[in-house]
């Protein structure tokens, strides 16, 4: 509870008294994971101090780790870098702290996994990348963050899409541009047999698809069921 409260006081009179800092409450909650969930940047480093189990998940199977990067709590994200936490780790659903930032729009969460060295081309165990779920978002910045980062802007997810086929249906044009500017393939089909621009035009996108027009984009490229862009505006 002090934990939870963000009352850094009681927890470091706890931690010297011996309080076991890993103990999970009957809902599978470490102390720990309570004060990442909150950003309580000042008890998770008491709990750091004490010898906590940083990559300890809880019965939900969250690391502290995941919880902090989901709520976009940085401070504590950083305190978790810092103190040797794996920045990989996969939660029981598949997640990894890189997913969840990227796909609810914590732009400086993303940035501290990159300069932590983490994996920006990891998919979760749905399929899905990063840079995928931001770009389905429509999360700009973190986008560019990947593409600063070096990611790879034609990853396919397990069912073919990719980051800019995800952001062409969707309608985020911003999107779009940031990864034309990076040199993704305006013409590369998923597995369905789609273009990102058939896609666009499908959904009525009319930005998306003059931006992919100016990119030089096939207009008169058939997906693999004889589908095409003009085709769809008809």
């Amino acid at each position: 509870m002090a934990g939870q409260e963000g009352h850094a006081d009681v927890v470091q009179a706890f931690v010297s008294a011996g309080a076991d800092v890993d103990l999970l409450e009957h809902g599978g909650h470490s102390p720990l994971i309570m004060a990442s969930q909150e950003g309580h940047t000042d008890v998770v480093q008491a709990f750091v101090s004490a010898g906590a189990d940083v990559n300890l998940l809880e019965h939900g199977g969250h690391s502290p780790l995941i919880m902090a990067s989901r709520e976009g709590h940085t401070d504590v994200v950083q305190a978790f870098v810092s103190a040797g936490a794996d920045v990989d780790l996969l939660e029981h659903g598949g997640h990894s702290p890189l997913i969840m930032a990227s796909q609810e729009g914590h732009t400086d969460v993303v940035q501290a996994f990159v300069s932590a060295g983490a994996d920006v081309n990891l998919l979760e165990h749905g399929g899905h990348s990063p840079l995928i779920m931001a770009s389905q978002e429509g999360h700009t910045d973190v986008v560019q963050a990947f593409v600063s980062a070096g990611a790879d802007v034609d990853l396919l997810e397990h069912g073919g899409h990719s980051p800019l086929i995800m952001a062409s249906q969707e309608g985020h044009t911003d999107v779009v541009q940031a990864f034309v500017s990076a040199g993704a393939d305006v013409d590369l089909l998923e597995h369905g047999g789609h273009s990102p621009l058939i896609m666009a035009s499908q959904e009525g996108h009319t930005d998306v698809v003059q931006t992919f027009v100016s990119a030089g984009a096939d207009v008169n490229l058939r997906g693999y069921r004889g589908s095409s862009s003009t085709a769809v505006q008809a």
